[in-house]
This record gives C-alpha cells, structure tokens and sequence, in this order.
C-alpha cells in the first residue's frame, strides 16, 4: 500500500466522517 493511498484514504475518512456528521 503506497503512502498517497493512505493519506487519501485518511482524507477521505474525514470529509465523509464530517458529511455523514451534520
């Protein structure tokens, strides 16, 4: 698994984590 797939998974987890928040 390459550093960028992580970080975008990351990413990721945080933008639908805070959609799914409201």
């Amino acid at each position: 698994m390459m550093h960028q797939e992580l970080v975008f998974c990351l990413v990721n987890g945080e933008i639908f984590g805070s959609h799914f928040h409201i």
